[in-house]
């Protein structure tokens, strides 16, 4: 099984995670990081219904509680082999960050906060100098403790 977690990182028993916590992801083996550099966009293509990723306009998020829940081709239809991930104590967020009319916005990372009806995913990204090119979709990813079963909200501060 792939560590996902640091040696200092306990992966026993779920930590409670209190409303209005912000929580950052765990850090990730070099394999886990490796397949979502190489697989992110067609999986989140899958994921989100064979849709083509270009096309979307707002900001969608899912959150993946199990292997079950995830595809088990890509968008061309290959076969995906997964890095072990735990989900007993983690939880998968896959989405997409719609940059808008203009792209080039710098990304600077992300984190959940718990809230009481619902998990927001905060991206933390600079907004774009004037000249940059047509808007794009970014796929985005993050593993962190193990997550209420709540509706998902993207938030991006400084749009």
């Amino acid at each position: 099984m792939v560590a996902l977690c640091a040696g200092f990182w306990a992966c026993n028993e779920p930590e409670q995670q209190e409303e209005g916590t912000e929580i950052q992801a765990v850090p990730v083996s070099d394999e886990v990081a490796d397949f979502f550099r190489t697989r992110l966009y067609g999986l989140v293509s899958k994921t989100l219904g064979d849709r083509d990723l270009y096309y979307f306009t707002h900001d969608v998020c899912v959150m993946i509680n199990s292997m079950d829940e995830l595809p088990l081709v890509d968008n061309i239809g290959n076969s995906i082999e997964y890095p072990d991930f735990d989900f007993d104590s983690h939880t998968l967020i896959l989405g997409i960050f719609a940059e808008g009319a203009w792209g080039g916005w710098r990304w600077m990372g992300q984190n959940v906060a718990i809230e009481s009806e619902r998990i927001t995913v905060n991206i933390q990204a600079e907004p774009p100098t004037l000249g940059n090119a047509l808007g794009v979709t970014r796929p985005f990813w993050g593993l962190y403790p193990k997550l209420p079963d709540l509706p998902v909200d993207v938030v991006v501060p400084n749009r």
